[in-house]
């Protein structure tokens, strides 16, 4: 009989070294995870915008590591900067007081293990958009966006604002704060959603406007369904006027999108206006910026341009 129970509690310990440990292990890994990413995404960003905390990976993969473990049981064992690749790398692992890299078992010593190990990994890459989904068929003349940038709240008129003080007539942008576009002039069909990169020649899209196939992302923009941070293409050069102009695209842009009034379409939460300026009639109301985490847009090994750098997970 004796033998019997010492037996039975050998199992009895055994499925709670299940339950027990191996849930905590899970959910230690399900921490370090999360430190892992948020300290890959944080120096990536710390690099993308030179920031002096791009040096230093180390610090800012411990203090995330543990601002993600309840337990405090989390130690750096890699954190690097390929400023070449312009990637991260950060590698996690347990650590308490019996050293790095091990964690105490309650229960699974019956079976033979008394520590284990849990570890998680992550990745990320900062650089230039190359590729991805305009979601609003609207394309930014750099002109406006140099001028503007680091302005906080501001208005950027429609194409049409030739002799606004960013884009003067007779500059490269010229056509103004902003344009509609479309793939192809013999495209019907407006380019919301569609994928734009950089370098192609964009065909103007006529109309004081905003097609109304996009009136579905103002709408989930408004009711907060949708992230109001969007990225946009910046056009540089204009070619031809009317419906024979067109744009090439040379950058992105993320903007904040706080408010719009574009004629017909429903006006939202944009400023009181008084002049007789173009933006009184059309425009886009928001703030440009610094860097966004995206995982939907290709990335150029090119240095972040226009104030503006993309950081995603790799892995």
């Amino acid at each position: 009989m004796t033998v019997f129970t010492a037996v039975a509690l050998v199992v009895l310990l055994g499925f709670a070294a299940l339950a027990i440990d191996v849930g905590m292990l899970y959910q230690e890994r399900a921490e370090l995870q999360s430190g892992a990413d948020a300290a890959a995404l944080a120096i990536a960003q710390d690099c993308a915008v030179g920031r002096a905390d791009c040096s230093t990976p180390t610090d800012t993969a411990q203090a995330l590591a543990e601002a993600n473990a309840t337990d405090d049981a989390a130690a750096v064992i890699k954190a690097s900067v390929d400023m070449v690749a312009q990637s991260v790398d950060v590698n996690l692992a347990t650590g308490d007081e019996s050293g790095v890299g091990s964690l105490s078992l309650a229960f699974a010593w019956v079976l033979g293990n008394e520590s284990a190990t849990v570890g998680a990994s992550s990745g990320a890459q900062w650089g230039a958009v190359q590729k991805g989904p305009a979601q609003l068929s609207i394309a930014f003349a750099q002109c406006e966006v140099d001028a503007k940038f680091d302005d906080g709240l501001v208005v950027i008129g429609m194409q049409d604002n030739k002799n606004s003080a960013a884009c003067p007539s007779g500059t490269t942008g010229s056509a103004g704060g902003f344009g509609w576009y479309k793939l192809a002039k013999n495209d019907n069909d407006p380019a919301c959603g569609a994928d734009v990169s950089v370098s192609v020649v964009v065909a103007a899209d006529t109309g004081a406007n905003l097609p109304s196939v996009c009136d579905e992302i103002l709408a989930r923009i408004k009711s907060g369904a949708l992230d109001n941070i969007l990225l946009f293409p910046v056009y540089q050069n204009v070619s031809d006027t009317g419906a024979n102009a067109e744009y090439t695209i040379t950058a992105w842009v993320a903007f904040e999108v706080l408010g719009w009034k574009f004629t017909s379409n429903e006006e939202y939460n944009y400023p009181t206006c008084t002049d007789s300026s173009v933006s009184c009639n059309k425009g886009i109301y928001g703030r440009f910026v610094e860097y966004v985490t995206l995982d939907d847009y290709e990335l150029s090994m090119q240095p972040p341009s226009n104030g503006l750098a993309v950081v995603k997970l790799t892995d």
